[in-house]
């Protein structure tokens, strides 16, 4: 079948006489008869090598694994929209060859999108992508004409063909296609996120026996290419794993490496309805398409996704441990503004305006377990498989928490509902200020939500399969079918605006293993589970049995809410246990806690045994607090062993991020403490722990570290990954430390990457990054909030002339409406997005609006054009007069709207409304010339200089108002500034008469 395109063949005297002896003329006849490459333009200017081509063939394999069970097509794709590997001619041609020669298969070679509609698309049995990149149904030659409605239509085929049966399969950048499709992901398994290694690396087989992975031999090994990372919806908890990277045959010492638990997948299978999925990274370089053992796996894989086959491709399931995300004091597992939620009383508690509380994993399948108190008229939610922290209620799934106690039939948005879909079967909530338990449990299609021992919700949503519809026929408000939602995500809780408690909280990640036992346990007492689950674990066979059985007895015990009852039952087991369960109890008393636990596990430590002594140094690095830091580190001092000594420094180093009260100084003193007896191959998570206490005087530690040659590495990139995320309010100290980076390290890698760094801080020249905010404000009246005036614009000049009710209700943040400002706070952007704000950050919901506020500093008089983007809607005040306003609906794209503005002498005040009309919500503005090149003599809060600039002009009666709300607000955006300069700071707070402003600083003049 020819497709448009440039076409290479292999002719009978482009092979070598030495393949006749290689292989039977029946084999080289299929090689000949139609051995035909279809590629881009961009590779046909570089005809493929023959002596290339040759290896290609020599390597292919010559005998599929098993007959297939009728004639199969392979549809081979090669569009690249993206970058473009130069291997892709190679890669078409081995998996084209090795159906050729084998019969497995017939290939047809293509990058023509077309051959994607769905009546061609159905002569074929699979779709295998090699190292296709961008959206790969965009028009990319002269002629094509692929419009929205085209590309969506077959992305709509390619789906319906692996749902009906169809195979799907990929190499290396197959996961670096397809961004705005969430389907993709869903499909492939997960998407690309960095390749930090190109190099030698080693690959584990994560299941030796595995019929699919027979080519290795069931032998780790080593191989050149450039590796993967990958992000969500990667997850063990939705793919079956076959290889992963071998993280102690790699150098993990690399730049960009962003997965922060180790497990770095390879190749992985998946069913996806009734379609068969396989994936392998490997494929980068030429050299793996004549690899003859990766070729092999290739085939097989390949028949795997065609049906011939047939493995189990059950997911490995998630193998972390039980989980205990928050016990009573340490809030580490989550991520929330600074003080948005504290720990109270061994509760996580919600303060007013505290945002949303997320963890910083994602989960699949999984049993979450907690507490739950309510203020009176409370609301509240428990986010689950939650995708887009930015759009929880839209990308996710939402358990109700509310205060409908007594309701007699409770709706599908009362407490217990799956929100706006599913209502629970009774209502068995107590009243605000007792505590409830919920029990969720989610594993692929099946919710179940048990509240205080009542199942209240069985949901299977694969029955909920069109957008905005439930099964009932009644509407709900998701613009995707809860079928389709992603089934691993992030797990929140909710801000509402009221008072809420949550406590006990964990999470048992589930496999198909984990799922039984958990299921056994249903409708057994305390007393019963705990003996079955010990008779298990001394009955497991092997390694992964006995690690499962440990998850679920942990989870099991940690039920049993009397700590002393609980040591007591998992104790007696100890006693007379077989050396095996014995190591296994020892390792997860972590996990169960209490005094009588704890004793045995110092004294376990003193074991003459060496694996009764490591399984009980395990049980200390999981201890929930902080109790055994010193015992931890004299462990790690006096350790001979090399693994014990890791597991003690590891642990040590989890203390260390846990909340505390000592000084950032004290903290770096102990860092430094545990660097100096740290091997070397455990000091790079000492340093990401450094590089997570974000602040100037973390930095300069940093930057003495790196003057330690041995240390050098290691403090290098921690100080590339903390510059990145300060440099939006410390720009100028930031790239100060990575210029030196960049010119003293030995490290090729480190120097690159540290430059790298510096670009970014400049790649958005002129934006601005310190801000402040308010909000979120909403009113009745949603269509014309960009009209409404809120507290922000209180005393403004343009709104002064407005008809302003200052009694109007304000739902969420109440303010006292007699004072001429508003509450804010600090905002700014993130990691490579410092350009921008995502308010989501800072407040999330529909149909809002919130305000930010800065002050730039002109030398002069000047006219210049201020470039804003905005989600949705936006609103600009320049010095109290409106210069903007443009109500639209859209995403956020630097410069959408350009104004031209008179800018002042001395400080001029911006003030920006950003309307949130559903999805995401973020703003972004700079000031550049009028012919849009870069500003001259304009100075931005947080730029070098500025601090300066505003502590002169306090003197100035004219600039003084100005000098000081801009000296707050940098203050406020980086308090280790307001420290440096508190004097000043007292000074701006007796100048300033901005209410809301004075309120936000008064903390820090303190």
């Amino acid at each position: 079948m020819d497709t448009p395109g440039t076409r290479f063949t292999i002719q009978p005297r482009d092979i070598p006489k030495y393949l006749t002896k290689l292989l039977s003329m029946k084999n080289l006849s299929l090689f000949i008869i139609g051995l035909t490459l279809t590629f881009t333009t961009s590779h046909a200017e570089q005809p493929l090598r023959k002596d290339l081509l040759e290896k290609i063939l020599t390597a292919s394999p010559t005998k599929a694994r098993v007959q297939p069970r009728k004639a199969q097509k392979v549809l081979i794709y090669t569009r690249a929209t993206g970058f473009v590997h130069s291997s892709i001619p190679y890669g078409a041609s081995a998996i084209e060859a090795m159906g050729k020669n084998t019969g497995a298969f017939e290939p047809t070679i293509t990058d023509d999108p077309f051959m994607f509609e769905a009546d061609k698309l159905k002569e074929f049995d699979a779709v295998f992508l090699v190292n296709t990149t961008g959206d790969l149904f965009k028009a990319k030659k002269p002629g094509e004409n692929i419009d929205t409605a085209t590309s969506e239509r077959l992305r709509e085929n390619l789906e319906q063909f692996i749902l009906n049966g169809g195979g799907l399969g990929g190499c290396h950048a197959a996961t670096d296609c397809f961004y705005s499709w969430p389907g993709f992901g869903l499909m492939l398994g997960g998407y690309f996120s960095g390749h930090p290694w190109h190099e030698n690396v080693g690959i584990k087989l994560d299941e030796p026996d595995h019929p699919l992975v027979a080519a290795f031999g069931g032998k780790d090994f080593q191989i050149a290419d450039e590796i993967y990372q990958f992000r969500a919806p990667w997850s063990r908890g939705r793919l079956r794993v076959l290889l992963s990277l071998d993280v102690n045959k790699t150098n993990m010492n690399k730049g960009g490496i962003n997965r922060t638990d180790g497990d770095f997948g390879v190749s992985w299978i998946r069913n996806h309805g009734k379609g068969r999925v396989f994936y392998s990274s490997l494929g980068h370089r030429e050299e793996i398409y004549w690899n003859p053992t990766v070729m092999k796996y290739y085939l097989d894989g390949i028949q795997f996704m065609l049906g011939d086959l047939e493995v189990d491709a059950s997911p490995s399931g998630d193998q972390r441990k039980f989980k205990a995300l928050f016990s009573g004091s340490d809030t580490s597992a989550f991520e929330f503004k600074p003080a948005g939620w504290i720990a109270e009383d061994g509760a996580l508690a919600l303060q007013r305006g505290g945002g949303d509380a997320w963890t910083k994993e994602t989960y699949g399948n999984f049993v979450l377990d907690l507490d739950f108190k309510l203020s009176k008229g409370a609301n509240s939610g428990i986010f689950i498989h939650t995708a887009n922290k930015g759009d929880a209620v839209q990308s996710g799934i939402e358990v109700q928490v509310y205060d409908t106690f007594g309701k007699e039939n409770p709706g599908k948005n009362d407490n217990g509902a799956v929100y706006d879909v599913m209502a629970p079967s009774s209502n068995p909530l107590k009243k605000p200020g007792e505590w409830n338990r919920y029990t969720i449990t989610c594993y692929d299609n099946k919710i179940e939500i048990v509240l205080n021992g009542t199942q209240i919700i069985d949901m299977d949503r694969d029955k909920w399969t069109e957008p905005g519809k439930n099964p009932d026929g009644t509407n709900n408000k998701f613009r995707t079918a809860y079928k389709d939602m992603a089934r691993e995500g992030f797990i929140g809780f909710q801000d509402h605006g009221n008072a809420v408690w949550y406590s006990n909280v964990s999470v048992l990640p589930l496999n198909k293993e984990r799922r039984a036992m958990v299921n056994s346990l249903a409708g057994m007492s305390e007393e019963q589970r705990l003996p079955k689950l010990l008779e298990q674990l001394a009955a497991a066979e092997t390694s992964n049995a006995r690690k499962d059985t440990e998850a679920v007895l942990i989870y099991a015990a940690r039920s049993v809410t009397d700590q002393s009852r609980r040591a007591d039952l998992i104790l007696s087991a100890l006693k007379g246990a077989s050396k095996e369960v014995r190591i296994s109890l020892l390792s997860m008393m972590g996990n169960i806690g209490g005094e009588k636990v704890l004793g045995v596990l110092r004294e376990s430590c003193k074991d003459a045994d060496p694996e009764i002594r490591t399984a009980a140094v395990q049980g200390l690095a999981d201890w929930p607090d902080m109790t055994v830091m010193n015992e931890l580190f004299e462990i790690a001092k006096t350790a001979k062993e090399e693994n014990i000594k890791s597991i003690a420094i590891k642990g040590y180093a989890t203390k260390l991020t846990q909340p505390s009260n000592r000084s950032d100084e004290e903290t770096l003193d102990l860092y430094k403490q545990v660097i100096a007896i740290a091997p070397q191959t455990e000091r790079k998570p000492l340093f990401d722990g450094v590089a997570e206490m974000q602040s100037l005087t973390t930095l300069v530690a940093l930057e003495g570290w790196f003057q330690d040659a041995s240390l050098q590495t290691d403090a290098g990139l921690a100080i590339i990954k903390l510059a990145g995320a300060l440099s939006s309010k410390y720009k100028s100290e930031s790239e100060s430390v990575l210029m030196k980076v960049a010119a003293s390290a030995k490290d090729g890698g480190l120097k690159g990457s540290a430059q790298q760094a510096i670009d970014r801080i400049h790649q958005y020249e002129d934006f601005v990054t310190t801000w402040l905010f308010s909000g979120p404000h909403m009113d009745k009246n949603e269509k014309d909030l960009l009209k409404t005036p809120f507290p922000p614009e209180f005393g403004l000049a343009k709104a002064a002339s407005e008809d302003i009710d200052l009694d109007a209700e304000e739902t969420e943040n109440e303010p006292d409406a007699t004072k001429p400002g508003a509450r804010w706070q600090s905002a700014a952007g993130k990691g490579d997005t410092t350009w921008m704000v995502d308010l989501m950050d800072l407040a999330r919901g529909d149909n809002r609006v919130g305000y930010l506020r800065t002050w730039v500093h002109s030398d002069k008089a000047q006219k210049l054009q201020l470039q804003v983007g905005s989600d949705d809607g936006i609103k600009v005040w320049l010095n109290n007069k409106v210069v903007h306003t443009n109500d639209a609906n859209r995403g956020i794209k630097p410069g959408d709207d350009k104004i031209d503005v008179d800018l002042k002498a001395g400080w001029n005040e911006v003030l920006m409304k950003i309307r949130q009309g559903g999805g995401s919500w973020a703003a972004c503005a700079r000031f550049r010339a009028t012919d849009g090149k870069g500003a001259t003599g304009l100075i931005l809060p947080g730029d070098k200089g500025s601090l300066e600039a505003a502590i002169k002009d306090l003197q100035d009666p004219k600039q003084s108002q100005n000098a000081a709300a801009a000296l707050i607000t940098m203050c406020i955006a980086a308090p280790d500034k307001a420290k440096e300069q508190n004097s000043a700071l007292k000074a701006a707070f007796g100048i300033i008469k901005d209410n809301g402003l004075k309120e936000a600083a008064r903390p820090l003049a303190k």
